[in-house]
């Protein structure tokens, strides 16, 4: 995409589902595979994220000590610490097909929590909370690690994920997008490497069906640069497509999942309210919901501790080993 160009949307529903879903009472079973292994954290080192890049490969942001990124915690919630009191250490590891990847980012005060590759070697790191619209919360660094450009990218900042096309998809959660800086108001954005916005997600509002965002719960951004957003408070999911036109599938019978993976109206959603370790595979289609239950090869239930989406693939991670769930294979019953 052209730096500073406007990403167009074309305003038509392809699909609204409006229909009731029929969910299943009986539990079908998911057979995850093992992918391999997440690499061991030296002594000393606090893992801040984990995250999948467009290639599919895990990316790690790691911190030297303990991290200093809360003022105060108690019954009235959190006060966050933007930056630190000391300088930070912080190491980017990616897993690469061939080999593991380490890159030292500068010493800095950033308390960041998010970071993607982009094109020619570069990456963007992002500090989730920010003071105000002059608070300049993402960071562009070179191939050698160097800061080369700096932007404010809004407040409450749940999750950055960049697609092919260098696209950074920031989504945001509910004191971000109730609180003043007008980007997380939004809930979702799509910018370029040079801090210019490309899509708002209230430019989507127009389209029947489509409603406001008020916690981004989770997004995929798959390989063909495709979009899918899922959000509180009707959790419906929402299909930007190249994205050119508008799909969406209404109050889903799943809700405050964690992630989830798509694949040609199949999706496999991780979590909910009232099981955080559960599956559901739904039709998307006919309206159909199956909860599942995860096995490892070995026919033992996989504990998961966490969970990720991009694409079709969701990635599921217990300890250090990684498993994934391809869309693609899981056939629909009849």
């Amino acid at each position: 995409m052209p730096s500073g160009n406007q990403m167009k949307i074309e305003l038509t529903p392809v699909s609204r589902a409006t229909a009731r879903w029929r969910s299943e009472e009986t539990e079908i079973t998911i057979v995850a595979d093992r992918a391999g292994d997440l690499p061991e954290i030296d002594s000393g080192w606090t893992v801040i994220s984990t995250s999948i890049d467009q290639f599919g490969q895990p990316v790690l942001l790691l911190l030297k000590g303990e991290p200093d990124y809360v003022v105060s915690a108690g019954p009235q919630g959190t006060i966050p610490r933007l930056r630190s009191r000391r300088l930070n250490q912080f190491q980017i590891v990616q897993m690469t097909p061939d080999s593991i990847v380490k890159i030292d980012l500068p010493p800095t005060n950033e308390n960041y929590h998010f970071v993607q590759p982009l094109s020619e070697g570069r990456w963007i790191a992002v500090r989730g909370r920010c003071e105000g619209v002059h608070d300049e919360n993402a960071h562009v660094f070179d191939p050698s690690a160097t800061r080369v450009f700096s932007f404010h990218a809004g407040d409450g900042v749940n999750d950055v994920c960049v697609s092919s096309n260098d696209t950074i998809w920031i989504s945001y959660f509910d004191e971000g997008i109730y609180g003043p800086t007008k980007l997380a108001q939004e809930g979702l954005v799509g910018m370029n490497p040079d801090g210019q916005v490309v899509f708002r997600y209230t430019d989507c509002l127009t389209v029947g069906g489509i409603t406001r965002i008020a916690d981004c719960t989770a997004i995929n951004v798959a390989e063909d640069g495709s979009v899918w957003v899922y959000y509180y408070t009707d959790f419906p999911l929402v299909n930007l497509r190249d994205p050119k036109q508008v799909r969406a599938w209404g109050e889903l019978p799943v809700e405050f999942a964690e992630a989830f993976a798509v694949e040609n109206l199949k999706a496999l959603f991780a979590g909910g309210y009232e099981n955080r370790r559960l599956l559901h595979l739904l039709d998307l289609q006919r309206h159909r919901h199956w909860p599942a239950k995860v096995l490892d090869s070995d026919g033992n239930m996989l504990p998961f501790e966490a969970s990720l989406g991009r694409g079709a693939l969701l990635y599921l991670l217990n300890g250090r080993r990684l498993y994934t769930v391809d869309c693609r294979k899981l056939t629909l019953a009849q």
